[in-house]
């Protein structure tokens, strides 16, 4: 198979895609990484194809990072400011990833490429999705640390139903974000469609959670088709992958500690 994998973000969020894709080529398919140029330079040397999609990050641009990383407005910033005004051409790009030189057989697609769902729909390809957090699923029934509203979720430990009230929350703030997801399917001719934000980013057919058990289960109002799968590891560069000599001291003196 011919399966096209794209997302746009750090190292964070393309690290398992890159793990994801060596191991499907081990299998025998044909993985195409479809993210932003910078990252090229790492994927090419690995023997997978790349296809270049916009919006690119500049990782030296401390201002646009420090507009992302910041706690109560980054997320609003980072789709509204960085990744929405580029949508279009994101369409663009994953387009042409998926369709030339040959139609791929799937998409696998993070949560932060809003154009993929798109493409999938305006091509027929299956697509699949990937999460890296509980977070990414803001369950009533485990319900997420707004940064904006952080009292909330330790106040749903003593008032049941409260994880209701925090999901209805955050989309009431966000409801005007995904407008141009909105004028962009209109062009398409596309109907507007489930909220992009919170359902429509979720494959109808495959959901792979890219973490382990000891961060989250599965809840009642989790996709039905959600797998989750553990970590997904790779990065190559340097040895990273290996703890610093002080903490592997740290870890192997003395007892471990005891469950709270």
């Amino acid at each position: 198979m011919r399966i096209v994998l794209s997302n746009i973000g750090t190292f964070g969020d393309t690290n398992p895609l890159i793990a994801i894709a060596l191991e499907l080529k081990r299998r025998g398919h044909v993985p195409v990484m479809a993210l932003p140029a910078v990252y090229e330079e790492k994927i090419r040397p690995l023997g997978l194809e790349f296809h270049a999609v916009r919006p690119n990050i500049d990782p030296t641009n401390t201002v646009l990072v420090e507009m992302i990383y910041d706690v109560a407005t980054g997320t609003e910033h980072g789709l509204r400011d960085f990744l929405f005004p580029a949508l279009r051409q994101t369409y663009d790009d994953l387009l042409d990833a998926a369709t030339q030189p040959e139609r791929a057989d799937l998409l696998l697609l993070g949560e932060l490429n809003y154009a993929g769902p798109l493409v999938a729909e305006m091509t027929g390809i299956p697509w699949a999705s990937y999460v890296l957090a509980p977070l990414s699923f803001f369950s009533a029934f485990d319900p997420p640390v707004l940064p904006m509203y952080p009292r909330l979720a330790r106040a749903d430990r003593s008032v049941p139903g409260l994880g209701r009230v925090i999901k209805r929350l955050a989309r009431f703030v966000s409801r005007k974000w995904p407008e141009p997801i909105y004028e962009l399917r209109r062009e398409l001719g596309l109907p507007r469609g489930a909220n992009p934000l919170f359902d429509a980013k979720h494959s109808p057919n495959l959901v792979l959670a890219l973490f382990s058990r000891v961060l989250g289960t599965e809840q009642k109002d989790w996709p039905k088709n959600t797998r989750i799968t553990g970590f997904c590891y790779y990065d190559a560069d340097g040895g990273n992958g290996k703890l610093p000599p002080e903490l592997e001291k740290f870890l192997a003196e003395g007892p471990p500690p005891s469950p709270a």
